[in-house]
């Protein structure tokens, strides 16, 4: 039953998510023979035009292609910010809305309502992190072209990893805030600025300080490696990760519990 108030809660903002990722994806897949015409008729063109130092490769190598455009970039910052926009809700909601005294009245404790909205915002995150490992290999072989289903699993496995810091910061902004929208736009603002910080890094253009390298979250996210496969999977970082996640959301956890609302 909370499973389901829970579903109800956020399943407009869910499908809007697999709209938009579904979108971006297919756009990039099915749009890529165009896409290269285009950067040819370009070329022809303008022969004065400077190259981007990625674009030999993204004209020659595939998967690079969607790894540049989606995964270390465009796919990326997307499924982080509905995977923000997922955490918020429950109590929080509530309270904005002035229905969190009618449901604290139930015979539910906070903690199974914490806990069930929170399990199903993470199973909703886990599937968007999972719709590009469907969508780009069958939407590849429409075009003749082969992704393979192992590298886009491997890529959901590192969303999930690093993406879920991003769910317990939007968590712990959320029960810190009661107003839900300011709660999303202040978390999208600290995503913004984060990212904007590690943008001149990516793709290896330059060597990031140590101190970068042990927060470099995008870099889990995109795995790192020019989109082919990882040659070992980033387990400390992801430990890290699932320390981290588990730290905030037990913070948000206690903060819930404890709240006056």
């Amino acid at each position: 039953m909370l499973l389901y108030k829970s579903w109800l809660e956020t399943r407009v903002r869910f499908y809007i998510g697999i709209v938009f990722i579904s979108f971006l994806c297919l756009f990039f897949v099915l749009g890529h023979p165009y896409i290269i015409e285009q950067w040819a008729l370009d070329k022809t063109l303008h022969p004065e035009w400077k190259d981007p130092w990625w674009l030999p490769q993204a004209k020659s190598d595939y998967v690079y292609f969607l790894w540049h455009f989606l995964y270390n970039y465009l796919l990326q910052f997307l499924w982080v910010l509905f995977t923000i926009l997922l955490s918020l809700g429950s109590l929080s909601y509530e309270a904005e809305k002035g229905s969190v005294l009618f449901t604290l009245s139930l015979p539910l404790t906070r903690s199974k309502l914490f806990l069930h909205r929170n399990l199903m915002g993470l199973l909703q995150a886990a599937f968007l992190a999972l719709l590009p490992a469907v969508l780009l290999p069958l939407g590849s072989a429409i075009i003749g072209q082969h992704y393979p289903v192992s590298l886009a699993l491997e890529h959901t496995a590192l969303f999930i990893t690093g993406g879920f810091v991003f769910y317990s910061l939007g968590l712990l902004l959320n029960s810190l805030i009661e107003t839900e929208s300011i709660s999303f736009f202040v978390s999208i603002a600290g995503v913004i600025v984060f990212y904007f910080l590690f943008q001149p890094y990516a793709e290896s253009q330059f060597v990031k300080p140590l101190w970068m390298q042990y927060v470099d979250l995008p870099g889990i996210l995109s795995g790192n490696d020019n989109g082919h496969a990882l040659k070992y999977f980033p387990w400390n970082a992801a430990l890290l990760c699932v320390c981290v996640s588990g730290i905030l959301f037990l913070i948000s956890y206690r903060i819930i519990r404890k709240k006056n609302y």
